[in-house]
């Protein structure tokens, strides 16, 4: 019998140390949407000047994702999001003092690799030590956490806009980078990674402390040990016919998380309402706040019903919201006049379903899906090749979001992302699985018996 005492808080603490991450995200991802309407009056910004500054931090990303994995597969989970957090606070550091354009890039590129570690490592981190019938809804913290920084963002934003004082927004994401680092010294390492790399004893005495008095540790660390056993972790395995649906699941939701046009709404929210005639820059602030308002509720609302209604659902209701929204931008902007009232409420109202469809569904259970998909011995390596697609097609839809504007107008490309959105839904329908209350090794044990993608969770 184990003489490590269960600490019934100390998973909470985990999740929300970890969590801090997804904060960070966020937080920076979101405070450009603002800074940038101060950036373009200093520097006399062109439309690809504009493009440029965003897609640093997108392009940033997309490298840390993609060549991360067999970081995190040997130095570990908690120590790599300890880099990060160093990482994170010198990108703010560095935006919030740059004097040219180039070192603003620069900056934002730091800030973009920082966003691209965290946006894999820690729900992969939460994944691996939470309870499998909790894993959604902790795993969904991270994404509450996400959107949590998006709205802080606005905030920041929306009280430093009456001095233009940009170089603070950037500047104030120094705070939650320092509280990351201090948090991450009193967390453990996943026991995963800790039984992969010989060290079953910590793995044992952690999951005692994490799991109910009632759990079967042994199992647990039985189940973990199998699937090591079996495995081994390079780039053969990805071409290995039984691990195909998994790929097909895990860089499909990857690429639809951000098909379906999130990101033009949290880069460039504020840029759109000044489209549609909203001159006073606080007033465009206080729009920008509104929707990360929106997503947070929503979130929120999310969290408790993807362990509950399960993925498939939420991911279904999500599309069609998205989808139809769109489809009445589009429909908006054709006809309605630009400066008038009408349309700028119109924009708002479905621009809020938009914002609450992605909320329940893609924000969330984007991440857990990616998470669940892969077998532990290649999850590292996966899973960051995966948020590498996330950034990599993020990157591609803001780089290119400005002049399909000019080529299409808006309307146009809002029908574009609608029909985008349909592709999404028709793609959950039929090869996203339901891994509500299935363990990853069992999800991972139907992928070695040849089960379809949609029936991985079976």
């Amino acid at each position: 019998m184990s003489l490590i005492k269960h600490n019934k808080y100390l998973i909470y603490w985990i999740v929300f140390v970890a969590a801090l991450s997804g904060l960070l995200l966020g937080f920076d991802t979101g405070v450009i949407s603002g800074a940038i309407l101060f950036i373009n009056k200093e520097f006399q910004l062109s439309a690809f000047g504009t493009s440029l500054i965003i897609s640093s931090t997108l392009f940033g990303a997309c490298i840390s994702a993609t060549i991360s994995g067999r970081v995190v597969d040997y130095c570990g989970r908690r120590h790599l999001m300890m880099f990060n957090a160093i990482l994170f606070f010198c990108g703010a550091l560095s935006s919030s003092l740059v004097s040219t354009v180039q070192l603003l890039i620069i900056s934002r590129t730091i800030v973009g690799f920082a966003i691209g570690i965290s946006s894999y490592v820690a729900p992969l981190y939460i994944s691996e030590l939470a309870p499998f019938r909790k894993r959604g809804i902790m795993v969904g913290f991270n994404q509450l956490f996400i959107i949590t920084g998006i709205f802080i963002s606005y905030m920041v934003n929306y009280i430093f806009s009456f001095g233009e004082y940009w170089r603070l927004m950037f500047g104030m994401g120094m705070v939650p980078a320092i509280m990351l680092f201090i948090g991450l010294l009193f967390v453990p390492e996943s026991p995963r990674w800790l039984v992969t790399n010989d060290q079953e004893h910590l793995a044992r005495d952690i999951l005692n402390m994490i799991r109910e008095p009632y759990s079967n540790v042994e199992l647990e660390l039985f189940e973990i040990k199998e699937s090591i056993s079996e495995q081994r972790s390079d780039w053969r395995m990805f071409f290995k016919s039984w691990l195909f649906p998994a790929a097909i699941v895990g860089f499909g939701i990857a690429a639809f998380q951000q098909l379906v046009g999130i990101n033009i709404f949290v880069y460039y929210g504020s840029t759109l309402f000044t489209f549609v005639g909203v001159e006073q820059t606080s007033s465009v602030m206080l729009a920008s706040l509104g929707m990360g308002a929106v997503l947070l509720l929503f979130t929120i609302i999310a969290l408790p019903l993807i362990d509950s209604w399960g993925r498939r659902p939420l991911l279904l209701l999500g599309s069609t919201g998205m989808m139809l929204s769109l489809l009445m931008l589009s429909i908006t902007f054709e006809f309605l006049q630009k400066d008038s009232v009408l349309l700028t409420w119109f924009l708002f109202i479905n621009v809020i379903i938009y914002l609450a469809s992605f909320a329940i569904s893609f924000g969330p259970i984007g991440w857990l899906i990616i998470s669940e998909m892969f077998p532990l011995r290649i999850r590292g390596l996966a899973t960051s090749l995966a948020t590498g697609t996330i950034w990599g097609v993020n990157l591609l839809v803001i780089f290119t979001f400005l002049p399909l504007m000019r080529l299409m107008q808006l309307g146009g490309v809002f029908l574009l992302y609608s029909i985008l959105c349909f592709l999404s839904l028709f793609f959950v329908y039929f090869l996203v699985p339901e891994t509500r209350n299935v363990s990853l090794e069992h999800i991972e044990t139907n992928l070695r018996f040849g089960k379809k993608s949609r029936e991985l969770g079976e």
